[in-house]
């Protein structure tokens, strides 16, 4: 507000400037291992599941995934299918690519064959504004416990990483615009590393 009163010529400084910020703390990482996943998709509703599907396997928003339409979803007759992501945070669109099982789980939506622009539907083939209530019960029949649908997010890059992923795409594909964002999953391909050399031959 200062800067913007001596841009206006409303002030001659910021009394601020001198005031420290305090220390942020530390982002939020806590992800599910690959046998919490799948305990929790079995927990999940008919119509949560393919979300939390979704979302396990882009890295995609909650916010994204239920305003995806299917003029965003490109899975035909293409090579590499992808998503083009364009509600954004940042508000730059960015395409986030698919496998094999995401494009067999979007083919086998009914939503493609209603009237709907949007990809994902409730019971009763409406756009879904909340997953709240089915998913902290999905949560609670599996026994999980401090954990938010953002956390989904943080599963995919974990295990984006621990799989061999870079953190280059990982940053593109998440939609970050520093490499500093991705960097905190950058010890678990060692922590991967030293499990596999565990593993008796």
């Amino acid at each position: 507000m200062y800067n913007l009163a001596i841009k206006w010529e409303d002030a001659k400084k910021n009394p601020v400037n001198e005031v420290s910020f305090l220390e942020e703390p530390p982002g939020r990482n806590k992800f599910l291992s690959q046998e919490e996943a799948g305990n929790l998709q079995h927990s999940c509703t008919e119509h949560l599941k393919p979300i939390v599907m979704t979302a396990l396997n882009t890295g995609m928003r909650l916010g994204e995934i239920l305003n995806l339409t299917w003029a965003r979803v490109h899975i035909q007759n293409v090579i590499d299918p992808y998503i083009e992501v364009t509600m954004t945070k940042n508000n730059e669109t960015r395409y986030v690519p698919l496998d094999d099982g995401v494009v067999e789980l979007l083919n086998g939506l009914e939503s493609r064959n209603t009237h709907s622009d949007f990809v994902f539907l409730s019971s009763k083939n409406k756009r879904l504004k909340s997953v709240r209530k089915p998913f902290q019960q999905a949560l609670k029949e599996t026994g999980i416990l401090d954990f938010r649908f953002h956390d989904l997010r943080h599963t995919f890059a974990s295990h984006f990483v621990m799989n061999g992923g870079d953190l280059l795409p990982l940053k593109e594909i998440l939609g970050h615009h520093s490499i500093a964002m991705v960097e905190r999953y950058a010890h678990l391909a060692a922590v991967q590393q030293k499990d596999t050399d565990k593993q008796p031959e």
